[in-house]
């Protein structure tokens, strides 16, 4: 007895190739707009529409992508300059579209076989640019954040014993680093 893998459901059978290519050629055109805009941020709220019960379906898709383009920072527009954060490049956007439909994340390396030789590859290469070994050990970080404190927990690998002991990473990170901030939010007021 095999699993039934045929187009059987409604949304399902909504989803061929053809619907795919007509709601994608929307999609970019709304894209191209965002990278193109002269008017970077929007000159009014938009207002939000009430959820549906029963929804919608993927014919309100463009008119969600709309409301989303019209109510948002145009960050790739070419009158945007000087701000921290920037759009990603169009190939970003586009390549980040399959990563979100393929959603394979670097937890095991089964669930991402390609992303993860592509990360064993970059950290191959930085530590060859640093002028470090080739086999020197490393992770991405989603964010800075995430880096600090990935970052801060490699850096206190000798509180591994007490680590066990308290059973808790954040509770051994701050028993590491309250006492340094202590120190130093009093010694700023310390009359000399």
């Amino acid at each position: 007895m095999g699993i039934d893998l045929t187009l059987g459901s409604e949304v399902e059978q909504s989803w061929l190739p053809a619907e795919w290519e007509a709601i994608a050629v929307e999609l970019s055109a709304l894209m191209a707009e965002a990278y193109q805009a002269h008017a970077p941020i929007p000159l009014e709220e938009r207002d939000i529409p009430a959820l549906d019960d029963n929804g919608r379906g993927y014919e309100a898709l463009p008119s969600l992508w709309r409301l989303i383009l019209d109510g948002s920072t145009r960050l790739g527009s070419p009158t945007m300059v000087g701000h921290m954060d920037h759009a990603p490049h169009p190939s970003g956007a586009l390549t980040d579209a399959l990563v979100s439909a393929l959603n394979n994340n670097l937890l095991f390396r089964e669930l991402s076989p390609f992303a993860s030789r592509i990360e064993e590859t970059l950290i191959e290469e930085f530590s060859r640019q640093l002028g470090l070994s080739t086999d020197t050990p490393g992770i991405f970080a989603s964010g800075g954040s995430l880096a600090n404190l990935t970052g801060l927990f490699a850096a206190t690998g000798d509180m591994r014993p007490r680590l066990r002991a308290l059973r808790s990473p954040c509770s051994c990170l701050m028993a590491r680093i309250r006492p340094s901030v202590r120190r130093r939010r009093f010694s700023d007021y310390r009359q000399t």
